[in-house]
């Protein structure tokens, strides 16, 4: 960052350079997006495009296009810096050969770059953001149909604006949105019958016990459930008034 506050960059261009170098690596790479470097410096989508092509024209700027990706730029400041050049002093004695531990302190680093960059900031639903193995195996243990909810998922995302559609971990949202889907599809129940063969069977079995008719309003479920109560019920003791009279004394 420091060599971009020496370039000899006009106000924009170095705005946008600066924008460029907060978000990039040890090696000056970065991957933002036009949207985050519009919320960092408050200029134009089309004054961050231009900037961009004159940072490329000058050798300050190194793109990398992918396709369905954000771009991959390197910044390179050195170009439009003076020369440092650096002449031994005569009969000077050869310098040390000092050698560093590996790896060196200022090596550049290996970044394993995952399919959906995320910062601190948010940002909102990426392009690259599609059906992978792990968020289709997810999915199917949700016990969930994985293309349809994907499609549902991202036309979701893109359709809604504001702070709400800011997300710090898409994976983690991806992850909530199944679960709840899931909570939302439950097994329907089974509907009691109420058919003429339903109807017939519990007319039936209550002229075979000595049950009343129906009720006008009464469902073929409730019918049935009453009968088998009546079925059931413990038969009641009829006292037998002739044998009670006989042993009455007159």
């Amino acid at each position: 960052m420091s060599a971009v506050w020496q370039s000899g960059l006009s106000s924009t261009d170095k705005l946008v350079a600066l924008a460029l170098a907060d978000h990039a690596d040890d090696a000056g790479r970065c991957w933002p997006s036009v949207h985050s470097l519009v919320a960092k410096t408050s200029l134009s989508d089309r004054a961050i495009q231009h900037a961009i092509r004159r940072l490329r024209s000058y050798g300050v700027l190194v793109i990398e296009e992918r396709y369905g990706r954000s771009h991959m730029y390197t910044l390179t400041p050195q170009p439009r810096s003076p020369p440092n050049v650096v002449h031994p002093v005569p009969d000077s004695p050869p310098p040390p050969n000092v050698v560093h531990p590996t790896p060196e302190r200022l090596s550049p680093r290996i970044i394993k770059e995952s399919s959906v960059e995320t910062s601190g900031r948010g940002t909102r639903l990426p392009d690259n953001f599609v059906l992978t193995p792990e968020r289709k195996e997810f999915c199917e243990k949700e016990r969930l149909d994985p293309e349809r909810t994907i499609q549902d998922f991202r036309d979701y995302w893109k359709a809604a604006a504001g702070s709400k559609a800011v997300k710090v971990d898409w994976n983690a949202t991806w992850r909530m949105w199944c679960r709840r889907e899931a909570g939302f599809t439950k097994p329907a129940k089974p509907q009691a019958r109420n058919d003429d063969a339903a109807w017939s069977e519990a007319k039936a079995a209550a002229k075979e016990i000595g049950f009343r008719e129906p009720w006008p309003q009464e469902s073929v479920g409730a019918y049935m459930t009453n009968i088998k109560l009546e079925r059931n019920k413990p038969p009641s003791r009829v006292l037998d008034f002739k044998n009670v009279l006989k042993r009455v004394p007159i």
